[in-house]
C-alpha cells in the first residue's frame, strides 16, 4: 500500500512519466522520433509535410537509455529530456524489422562504434551529404548503413521537395542566398519523415 501511494504522489509530482514510462519493448537500436521545437521545424514541417521534424537512435550508456541525435552537435542526449524537448511530449519509436536485423549484443557493440565515429561532428544548417557536419536524419541513415549495410529510406534530392513555401524560402534565403553558399538542387537529403515511413522499420511505441 505504501509503495502505491508512493508511486501516486511521484505521478503527480511529475506528471511527464505517466506520460511516457519508457515501455520495457523498448531496446537499443530503437529509432525515436520527435516534433522539434527548434526555429527550421515550422520549414521542416512545410517542406516535408510531416510533424515529425527530428529523429535519434536509442542506445545504452552507463544503464540507463539516452538518444544519440544531431542537434546542436552529435551526442547523447538522456532519453527523458529528448522526449521533454519535444512538443507536447510526443515521440514515435521504430526498430528494423527483426527479419532483416535481429540485434544481438555485438551488433549493438556494432552500432554504438558507428555512432561514435560521428560524435563532437557539429550540426548541418545546410543539410549537406558530407561527414564533416551532420544532421539528424543523416546520422540515423548513416550509422546504420554503415554498421549493417541497411539503408532505411531511399535517399532523396532537394529538388524532390515543394520549396516554393514562405517558410523554405525564408530557410534558403537565411542560409544560403545570404551567405553567398550555393544551393544545389541535386543534393542528397534524407528526413525524418522518410526513415518514419521506412518500410523496413515497425512501431515500437506511440505517444502522439
Amino acid at each position: 500500500m505504501k509503495f502505491v501511494l508512493f508511486f501516486t504522489a511521484l505521478l503527480l509530482t511529475f506528471p511527464s512519466l505517466a506520460k511516457h514510462p519508457f515501455a520495457a519493448s523498448m531496446q537499443e537500436g530503437d529509432i525515436i522520433f520527435q516534433q522539434s521545437q527548434s526555429g527550421q521545424s515550422e520549414a521542416l514541417r512545410e517542406i516535408t509535410g510531416s510533424v515529425w521534424t527530428h529523429v535519434g537512435v536509442i542506445v545504452r550508456h552507463q544503464g540507463q537509455f539516452y538518444v544519440a541525435e544531431a542537434s546542436r552537435r552529435v551526442e547523447l542526449t538522456r532519453l527523458h529530456d529528448f522526449i521533454e524537448r519535444g512538443v507536447g511530449r510526443r515521440y514515435v519509436i521504430k526498430r528494423v524489422r527483426p527479419d532483416l536485423l535481429a540485434m544481438n549484443g555485438a551488433q549493438r557493440a556494432r552500432l554504438r562504434s558507428t555512432l561514435r565515429s560521428f560524435d563532437g561532428k557539429g550540426y548541418d544548417v545546410w543539410f549537406q551529404w558530407s561527414d564533416d557536419v551532420i544532421y539528424c536524419s543523416e546520422l540515423v541513415w548513416k550509422a546504420f548503413d554503415r554498421a549493417f549495410g541497411l539503408e532505411l529510406s531511399r535517399p532523396e534530392r532537394f529538388r524532390d521537395f515543394p520549396l516554393n513555401g514562405p517558410e523554405a524560402a525564408r530557410l534558403i534565403r537565411e542560409r544560403y542566398s545570404n551567405t553567398g553558399r550555393e544551393f544545389n538542387l541535386n543534393e542528397l537529403v534524407v528526413s525524418p519523415v522518410a526513415l518514419l515511413r521506412s518500410e523496413l522499420l515497425v512501431d515500437v511505441e506511440r505517444a502522439d
